[in-house]
């Protein structure tokens, strides 16, 4: 849920580690544009936020914040926090009824798509 205009001029590169899972994934904010992969390794990168599963989906289903888990050590953040505040700050809600495609009665006019 990344606003790309906010995030445009943000850049930032953060690790995310699983404690649990021993998973890592490679974070990377460029050009509006919020990508990521899951790696064998931790990469250099300006901020690593470490956490387990639980805490992870407590943050997928919006019951718990990344601020308030490392506040309550269920959570750290390694490096630079500022990574963290670019990431929060260009985040955003979406409208959860907002059509991807339109719906219409109408029938598509095809011409429209004629060269």
């Amino acid at each position: 849920q990344i606003d790309s205009l906010k995030a445009q001029h943000t850049p930032f590169t953060m690790n995310i580690v699983m404690r649990d899972s021993k998973e890592i994934y490679f974070v990377e904010m460029s050009n509006g544009n919020l990508s990521n992969i899951q790696v064998n390794k931790q990469r250099e990168a300006d901020a690593t936020v470490t956490l387990d599963g639980d805490g992870f989906n407590k943050i997928l289903l919006g019951k718990a914040r990344l601020v308030h888990l490392i506040e309550a050590g269920e959570a750290s953040l390694e490096g630079d926090p500022e990574a963290l505040n670019k990431l929060i700050g260009s985040m955003t809600q979406f409208d959860p009824g907002f059509e991807i495609v339109p719906f219409s009665e109408q029938p598509v006019d095809a011409d429209l798509y004629q060269d």
